[in-house]
Order: structure tokens, then sequence, then C-alpha cells
């Protein structure tokens, strides 16, 4: 598997330019962490973390463990984005509603989600 720097360059490299400053996958250096045990990640938005829920992959601050974030950032790169819009991931439907490759990546309906929901209605306001 590549190193973290390189999945997450190309997985920014997939969204839209427009929100390419405005959003980041975000891991805190090694040092940040209690011996590496506490690692966690997030996608940030204009800067802050979208809050996840009690049922969701994402802990309600947000946040991921390190190790699971990389892995799915990075079979992200090999999902179609239609694909990913339809999967269980909210990661990879967050991802796909931020990316290039989809003409109008409207969320499914249903969505719950407010990471999703969150790339879905800045992309749609470009």
């Amino acid at each position: 598997m590549m190193k973290w720097p390189a999945i997450r360059h190309l997985a920014l490299m997939n969204l839209v330019p427009e929100l390419r400053k405005r959003v980041d996958l975000v891991i805190p250096p090694y040092k940040e962490t209690v011996g590496g045990a506490l690692a966690r990640a997030w996608v940030s938005v204009d800067g802050e973390r979208v809050p996840g829920d009690e049922e969701g992959e994402r802990a309600p601050d947000g946040t991921y463990s390190a190790s699971e974030f990389v892995s799915l950032v990075y079979e992200y790169l090999d999902i179609p984005p239609p694909d990913a819009l339809r999967s269980e991931s909210a990661l990879w439907r967050a991802l796909a509603a931020a990316d290039k490759r989809l003409k109008a990546p409207w969320p499914p309906q249903g969505e719950t989600d407010a990471l999703v929901l969150r790339l879905a209605a800045l992309r749609r306001t470009l």
C-alpha cells in the first residue's frame, strides 16, 4: 500500500478543484498522539470537523481511527464514484459527492450522514 501522503494527494486530486482548498483529509502528526495508540483522523470542511453520529462509522466527534481512515481512503481510489455513492461507507459517499468525475453527484435519497450532506451541498453551490 502507498504511504498516507500519496493516498491523501490522490484522493484530494479527485475532488472538484473548487473544493480542494475547502476540504482536507487530516491525520495529525504521530508526535501529537499518545504513543500512536490514540491516532484519530477526520475530514475537515472549511477547517472544521463534521460531527459523526452514534450509528455511523465516524465517532460522534467526527473522527475515525487513523488506520481505518487510511484504508477507507485508499480503497476509495479504486472504486468508481457511482458505486461509492451507493456504498455503505459514509466516507466513500462523501468523497464521491465531491468527486470531479461525477457531473451531478446528488446523495442517495434518504441520506442522513452529515458529512455526505455537507459535501453534496457545497458541490451544489459551485
